[in-house]
């Protein structure tokens, strides 16, 4: 189903947006979310025990992941998104909540040929948020200069503008780096194009899981303007007392 996306964000470039407040996107005890901007694919709900008390403990701002193998998993086996393209804009909102096994992945990116795209995460470094990127089975890494304790809602941006990469962490710019590959995020074609949420990229069986909150998610095919990512920001703050 779409949505009217109020309170208003940008819509220019969205390709994928899911939100588990909406209800045209999620209906409490389902195992499925909806995509709100293209309705090319679901994300299917992965471990989560006792979805409606996660839930709903929440004051359905958002889905509880307990960090051991909870996840989503979105477009698998699908024609979806975007042609290839080095522009892309990942803006999620969510309650970092403790201890997990490794860095925390929120979003990732990524096709069966192993490699990531582009991605976002917490806690690689101390309490640091990141952005992944480019091709290499290591992934580059652009971290977010300060710490950001747990305990908290964010709101964590990356946008890829050919070999620019930056991260915001609400609504402040936290670092820019050079993507020396360049690397397209192609994802027009159906060769396992995958979006997993709260896992890291490699298979279900994933060691870098979120322990915290997801709320929503918004793919761009093209890099946001600060301007754009202060519109966003600004239009759901209030949501996570912001």
């Amino acid at each position: 189903m779409a949505s009217s996306f109020s309170p208003k964000i940008v819509t220019d470039g969205l390709v994928y947006a899911i939100d588990m407040a909406d209800q045209n996107s999620y209906q409490h005890l389902s195992t499925t979310v909806s995509d709100l901007a293209t309705n090319k694919a679901d994300a299917t709900i992965h471990n989560v025990g006792s979805i409606g008390d996660a839930y709903i403990e929440n004051d359905r701002k958002g889905l509880s992941f307990d960090g051991t193998n909870d996840l989503l998993l979105a477009g698998e086996d699908t024609q979806f998104l975007c042609q290839s393209t080095q522009d892309a804009t990942i803006s999620w909102w969510g309650y970092i909540d403790g201890s997990h096994s490794g860095a925390a992945r929120m979003v990732v990116i990524h096709k069966t040929d192993g490699f990531s795209r582009f991605g976002i995460g917490w806690g690689h470094t101390d309490t640091k948020f990141f952005a992944s990127y480019n091709q290499s089975d290591t992934h580059s890494r652009l971290q977010s200069t300060n710490n950001f304790a747990v305990g908290n809602w964010y709101n964590t941006v990356a946008t890829k503008q050919g070999a620019t990469v930056k991260l915001f962490i609400n609504n402040v710019l936290e670092g820019t780096a050079t993507d020396q590959t360049q690397s397209d995020i192609d994802l027009s074609t159906a060769a396992n194009t995958t979006i997993m949420y709260n896992n890291y990229p490699t298979d279900l069986g994933g060691q870098e899981f979120l322990q915290g909150v997801f709320a929503c998610c918004h793919l761009y095919d093209r890099a946001l303007t600060v301007e754009e990512i202060n519109q966003n920001f600004n239009a759901q703050r209030s949501r996570f007392g912001l």
